[in-house]
């Protein structure tokens, strides 16, 4: 069973569009141009605003430490207030019950503060990535129980908000894929070959495959249960199509990394709900930076091996002081000419390239989408205003696309990225439109695009003369959305523009 994989097409008559470029979108934006300086009211319009899709979004990160405070009061773990960490009972030594922070004000909020971003203030040996990175060891325990009820409310967080897609993170199997990789040895580049093929050999990869797919199997139960999907009162979210990127962990030796990508790649070849991989933990840590090269070239080896995988990398979540400035340098243009990304996370270190120009010709050339995550570069690196690269992004005609990363840590939301790229970057409501429609096209959603340009302006030929927004479809634009999942997705989108275009007021 796959989340959201059909939505019955009678079902989706309210969601489609009028052709490009006939709704409402000059109203649209005269309305967003009228609520710049309103904060209260730009919120607002931009939470009713269709999104498209959060293509660059960890699972266990989405989630705001309350729920976590359930999920651990539920279980009957204990909280240490020396260090923050969840540990199994008896809570004892000066540990506290996690129900303590349903009650306890105080305690619950020390809890909320140290499990996230909340109220954060730099101190000296502490600073704003100490923190962030150092929340997923004080709440990870319990997220791995959880995994069902994660996923549902984050799924129900997003459709309120607009989103109709969720391209999540997750680490399936990470223990026993790093097992594996430790089976191997691999001390330089000349061994990725061998070690590729003794991992490839072992028969526990099968194991390791099969287990996570049956894992995400009940997890996709357990989402559709607390959704209540099969029921008359079933959530709205129910409907929302989810796949997922394998979460490599590069502060791990060599093999170790090795091993956990092999079983990324496995797993999208076999299973369609994983859509490809991506490279996390923090860029700027001592086996990122000395084994960044080498994990490249392992990447290159692998697609060569499974070239329909799709590869979206953290590259250039980095600035200076971070790291020496030698290590600004390459990491994004290899990323792109190396590690084959199609997407590239963060990308807040590009103006450091020394071919920083070119790179960027070339991106936009390829249509290599950067994932622009404005409030997570500012609590992480302090990258903020005019400091950030996504005009430069844009001005060098690179596709951007806006991104939560991590919602629970960060305190944000998806509605409050769009705001920042409004009151910040000046983008008009017409940006804000490409942006959320490039999320799409530039997703690893399955099939076909309902586009056949790059600035959405004609349709397929099988859906060109279609009004989404009718009960009724042609025969070949209704085959056509059945078959491809993606298009299907972006009728929806299209038809969501369209009505809260029309139902933006023309004034006051």
């Amino acid at each position: 069973m796959m989340l959201c994989l059909v939505v019955p097409l009678l079902a989706m008559s309210a969601c489609a569009s009028l052709p490009p470029g006939q709704g409402n979108e000059a109203v649209a934006q005269r309305r967003l141009n009228a609520l710049r300086d309103k904060p209260p009211q730009l919120r607002e319009f931009l939470q009713r605003m269709p999104k498209g899709g959060d293509i660059h979004n960890h699972l266990s990160g989405a989630v705001y430490a309350e729920h976590y405070i359930d999920f651990a009061a539920a279980d009957g773990l204990c909280i240490s207030p020396a260090n923050w960490q969840l540990s199994s009972p008896p809570c004892d030594g000066g540990r506290r019950p996690a129900a303590d922070a349903k009650g306890d004000f105080a305690f619950r909020s020390q809890v909320i503060d140290a499990w996230s971003d909340r109220d954060f203030v730099p101190i000296p040996g502490w600073a704003e990535g100490d923190q962030f990175f150092g929340t997923f060891d004080r709440f990870g325990s319990v997220s791995w129980n959880h995994t069902g009820r994660m996923l549902a409310e984050v799924m129900r967080t997003s459709q309120e908000e607009g989103l109709g897609y969720l391209e999540l993170m997750m680490s399936p199997a990470s223990s026993a894929s790093r097992a594996l990789g430790s089976k191997t040895s691999l001390s330089g580049p000349e061994e990725i070959t061998r070690t590729v093929g003794q991992i490839l050999e072992n028969p526990e990869l099968t194991s390791i495959v099969s287990s996570v797919r049956t894992q995400l199997d009940q997890v996709e139960t357990n989402t559709r249960t607390a959704l209540r999907c099969e029921s008359e009162t079933k959530e709205a979210a129910c409907d929302m199509p989810v796949r997922f990127l394998s979460q490599v962990v590069r502060e791990f030796p060599k093999e170790q990394v090795l091993g956990q990508m092999v079983v990324a790649f496995e797993l999208a070849q076999a299973d369609s709900r994983f859509v490809g991989l991506n490279l996390v933990g923090p860029e700027y840590g001592y086996t990122a930076m000395t084994d960044y090269s080498i994990h490249m070239l392992m990447l290159d080896h692998l697609h060569a091996l499974y070239p329909g995988v799709k590869i979206a990398l953290h590259a250039g979540e980095l600035t200076l002081g971070t790291v020496p400035p030698d290590g600004l340098t390459s990491h994004i243009s290899d990323a792109v000419n190396i590690g084959h990304a199609s997407r590239i996370g963060h990308g807040v270190a590009i103006a450091y390239e020394p071919n920083s120009k070119q790179l960027l010709t070339q991106m936009a050339k390829q249509r290599v989408a950067v994932e622009i995550l404005l409030t997570s570069n500012e609590q992480i690196l302090g990258v903020k205003g005019p400091n950030h690269p996504l005009p430069m992004y844009r001005s060098s005609g690179v596709v951007t696309i806006l991104g939560t990363d991590d919602a629970g840590v960060s305190r944000s939301d998806i509605t409050n990225e769009y705001q920042r790229a409004v009151a910040e970057y000046g983008l008009s409501y017409k940006d804000l439109k490409q942006m959320t429609r490039d999320s799409l096209e530039y997703s690893f959603l399955e099939g076909g695009s309902l586009w056949k340009d790059a600035k959405f302006s004609t349709r397929v030929e099988q859906c060109s003369t279609d009004d989404p927004t009718s009960a009724l479809l042609s025969a070949d634009c209704s085959a056509y959305l059945d078959r491809n999942i993606k298009a299907r997705t972006q009728w929806k989108l299209e038809g969501d523009l369209v009505r809260f275009e029309q139902a933006t007021p023309r004034k006051d």
